[in-house]
């Protein structure tokens, strides 16, 4: 059975929104490659304490703005 996000928030509920940069250097040494830059993109919501987290492509601002009113609802809190 395949779990969905459904939409968090809603008028008055406190709700985090980060993003986090995962990346991997041979040996733990050397510069960052970045082509093994991974993007997650988290929202949690801390009232019921659920949340959920995804890989993101692109990490412009146009792309996180959507993708943040896709799964908030209007009203929602920021933390």
């Amino acid at each position: 059975m395949k779990c969905f996000p459904v939409p968090f928030g809603g008028s008055g509920v406190c709700v985090e929104v980060d993003e986090c940069f995962l990346t991997r250097r041979k040996y733990h040494k050397g510069r960052r490659m970045k082509t093994d830059t991974v993007t997650l993109f988290g929202i949690y919501e801390r009232d019921t304490k659920l949340g959920f987290h995804f890989q993101v492509k692109d990490k412009s601002t146009a792309v996180l703005i959507s993708e943040i009113q896709r799964f908030l609802l209007p009203g929602s809190l920021p933390t």
